[in-house]
This record gives structure tokens, C-alpha cells and sequence, in this order.
């Protein structure tokens, strides 16, 4: 039995909806004593890294009433790293930057704190095999940007960096009412991209997941579902209106799998969630890639049992 920390934004924002949720209880089936904490629960002391944590046992509810216990992190076997910086009320760097002396004194951290702190922004995406994403710019100058989008010529996605659920993401075209408005919103809390609009949008998105650079499966059964966009609307988020369907993936999504799985695997980024748009990467998830259950509605893969399995085995 392993003694593992898997570390979210906070305890009061995890649901029991989520992935991370059944990941942890997962790992406590397979007999795995599990702790969680909040970014906020790290602490340096003079003898090392410590965490304030509580038990996993039997559900989220639970997890919340039981009493926190303050671990030397030497006591841990291995890292789960499941934060969204874009949902957290706080500034996650420093946190990211304590998991990365964890990884620097030979804990296994998943993902990688040096790789989630080089692709902590949308900015990464520019990073990535030109072929595999569309044309992107990103820049905290709004007149930049408006130049940027001059050059484009078209239709184009604005959002921020930093941004998450689709949150001011918005359609914009050149020289069109209000664009100086749009762009300064953008920018406001750091830089934002302008990305090439995808005619395919209005058709949805798929997530794959990928595992150690390669595509996530479970016998035979690839781990993927799209995302479907609510009437009326072209992004296919869930928090606005979004549904899932079944995905079928074709040679388009295995060769951007094939394309980006080196840097990823390079990068540490041991779980990713690819979110493809007319066979361009739109979105590059690194820190906690949901949609494992809906794969596993779709394809009767037991997705969650086996990537937690994984994980442990990866700890040696």
C-alpha cells in the first residue's frame, strides 16, 4: 500500500461529479491510503516540505469532516497534481513551484511541476507543432493584438490566457464595433491569444486523452468524447450549455496524437487532455483533464480504475 497526496484548488470546490473525485476513490480501492489538499495546505519548514491533509475515506463528504493531519511530505510515495489555476481564487505559482522541490528531491509528481509551470497559460499552445493548433498569436498589448488580427484578415477566437469554461471567449473580426472594448477586457488580468476561427466549431469539440504521450486506451477502447455546443452557441463548454456524445476518432486525431505526444512526454505532462476542433488542437489541458466518465458511459471502459492503476505504477 502506497501513501499518496493528490493536491486540488481547495477542498470546498471539489464535487464529487468530477474526475479527480472518482480518481481518488480509485486509488483508495485498490488499497492505496489517500490524502488530499488544497493548494493552500503546503508549507515550508526548516526540515522540508509539509502538507496539511485529510484522509480519503469513502467519499467527498466525508473528506471534508475528517480532521487534517500535517504530513512531512518525505512520508509520501507519490504526487498527484490535480489543481485548475484558472478556477482558483489565489495565485497557484508558489504552490507549483513547492511541488517542484518535491520533484527536485526525487518524489514522484504527476504532472511534472516543471511542466505544468511552462504550460501554466493557453500561451503554451504556441509551443506546439505549428500543424497541430491553428494560426495563434498571443500578446498583453490590446493594439497588438488588433494587429494581429489585421494580419489574420478573419473571423478569429479571442480569450485569455489564463482563462477557463469558456469564459470570455468571444467570436471577433477585424475592425468590427466595440473590438477595442473586447481586446482590453482580454488583457486585463495578463495576456490573451488570438486564435484562427475554426469553421468546424460550430460542430463541437473532441477530448482525448493522452497518457505518457500516447493515446489513453483500455482494451481496444480509446478514451475520448465529444463535446457538443448548446442551441445557438459555437463553444461546446459544458458550463455553457455544452453536452457530451460518443467520439469517433479518425487518422486526423491519432496523427496530432503522434505529433505532440514527444513534447508532452518531454515536458513531464504525463496525463493531457487534447481538446481538437477540425483537427487542430485548440486547447492543451495539463492540469486536471475531465470527461474520464463520460468516455466511460460511451465506450463501457473502465477508464478511471485504469489510469489510477497507472499512476501507481508509475511510483516504482
Amino acid at each position: 500500500m502506497a501513501e499518496l497526496l493528490v493536491v486540488v484548488n481547495e477542498l470546498a470546490t471539489l464535487e464529487p461529479t468530477q474526475s479527480t473525485a472518482a480518481l481518488i476513490g480509485a486509488l483508495a480501492v485498490q488499497g492505496h491510503a489517500v490524502w488530499v489538499c488544497g493548494v493552500g495546505d503546503l508549507s515550508g519548514t526548516p526540515t522540508g516540505l509539509q502538507v496539511r491533509a485529510r484522509r480519503w475515506a469513502g467519499g467527498v463528504d466525508a473528506l471534508r469532516a475528517a480532521l487534517p493531519r500535517a504530513l512531512p511530505a518525505r512520508s509520501l510515495d507519490g504526487v498527484w497534481v490535480r489543481i485548475n489555476p484558472g478556477r482558483y481564487r489565489g495565485s497557484a505559482l508558489a504552490a507549483l513551484q513547492g511541488l517542484a522541490q518535491l520533484a527536485d528531491v526525487g518524489l514522484p509528481v504527476r504532472n511534472a511541476p516543471a511542466g505544468l509551470l511552462s504550460a501554466a497559460s493557453k500561451t503554451w499552445l504556441s509551443l506546439l507543432p505549428p500543424e497541430t493548433v491553428p494560426a495563434t498569436w498571443h500578446s498583453a498589448d490590446p493594439e497588438v493584438l488588433a494587429g494581429f488580427l489585421d494580419a489574420l484578415g478573419g473571423p478569429a477566437v479571442l480569450k485569455p490566457a489564463s482563462g477557463t469554461r469558456g469564459g470570455g471567449v468571444v467570436r471577433v473580426r477585424p475592425g468590427e464595433p466595440g473590438l477595442s472594448a473586447l481586446l482590453a477586457a482580454a488583457v486585463r488580468e495578463g495576456p490573451a491569444l488570438i486564435q484562427a476561427y475554426l469553421p468546424e466549431a460550430p460542430e463541437g469539440d473532441t477530448r482525448v486523452h493522452l497518457v505518457d504521450g500516447a493515446l489513453f486506451e483500455v482494451g481496444g477502447a480509446a478514451c475520448a468524447a465529444r463535446r457538443l455546443p448548446g442551441p445557438g452557441e459555437w463553444r461546446s463548454n459544458v458550463a455553457l450549455g455544452g453536452r457530451a456524445a460518443p467520439a469517433e476518432l479518425t487518422s486526423a486525431h491519432l496523427a496530432l496524437v503522434e505529433a505532440v505526444g514527444p513534447a508532452l512526454r518531454g515536458a513531464g505532462l504525463w496525463h493531457v487532455g487534447l481538446d481538437v476542433v477540425g483537427g487542430k488542437i485548440v486547447e492543451c489541458n495539463v492540469f486536471s483533464p475531465g470527461g474520464l466518465g463520460e468516455a466511460e458511459a460511451f465506450t463501457g471502459a473502465p477508464f478511471i480504475d485504469a489510469l489510477a492503476r497507472r499512476f501507481a505504477e508509475t511510483l516504482g
